[in-house]
Formats: structure tokens, sequence, C-alpha cells
């Protein structure tokens, strides 16, 4: 059988366990390369906003690379931002017409982050 990597990847993707995890795969890295960006613009470092969140380098790490082993919670996300100074909007749009409607819209997920002056204080963990 001859197949390419592309090949492969629509074979899979027709699967729906295998689709499902493609999504949440996709939406983990979003989510970590938004906690990347919002504490770059920060101007902190792994470790100081890891001390900011009461974790460690690691968690932070993996959070950031997608590969913490599961999509962050917005939780998650928006005590990062507020570790960093930034404010998280979540605006979610209709992917599908309900019954009656006439149109249907795209898929849509805009993250919003207001800049503030970055907290200097130490955000205690969440229990």
């Amino acid at each position: 059988m001859d197949c390419d990597a592309y090949e492969l990847l629509d074979q899979l993707a027709k699967r729906p366990a295998t689709r499902e995890a493609m999504r949440r795969s996709a939406l983990a890295l979003e989510l970590g390369r938004l906690a990347f960006d919002m504490r770059s613009a920060a101007g902190l470092s792994q470790a100081q906003l890891a001390k900011r969140l009461g974790t460690s380098r690691t968690v932070i790490s993996r959070l950031e690379g997608g590969n913490a082993g599961r999509v962050p919670g917005l939780d998650q996300i928006d005590k990062i931002a507020e570790a960093c100074g930034f404010e998280v909007r979540l605006e979610a749009t209709r992917m599908r017409p309900e019954a009656g409607a006439e149109t249907a819209e795209v898929a849509r997920f805009r993250f919003s982050v207001t800049s503030a002056a970055p907290s200097t204080a130490e955000i205690p963990p969440r229990r």
C-alpha cells in the first residue's frame, strides 16, 4: 500500500475518535500559544510565571507546548492572563444552523487579550 502522510491523515480524520483527538490537540496548541504570547508580552520567564501561579516551570513549559496531556481549562488560561496582566475574553459563534435557522455561521473562536500593567503579586493557587 503506497500512501503518503497527507493521505494517511485524511484517512485517520474520517474516524470520529481520531477527529476528536486531532481537534483537542489543535485546541491545546492554540491555548498554549496564547499562554506563551501573554507570558512573553509580560516579560516573564517560565519560572517567574510558575512562581506567580504556585506551580512548576515544567507545568508552564508543557502547557505552552500544547503537550500537557490535556486541553487547559479556561480558568487556567484566565489565571495565566491575570498573572501576566491581561484579561481574556472568549467569543463563540454558531457552527451549524439550528432548526429554523436560515444560514450557518462559520465556527469562530476569538480570544481578545487586553493589556494591563503586569501584576507583581503572587496569585495563590486555586484548590
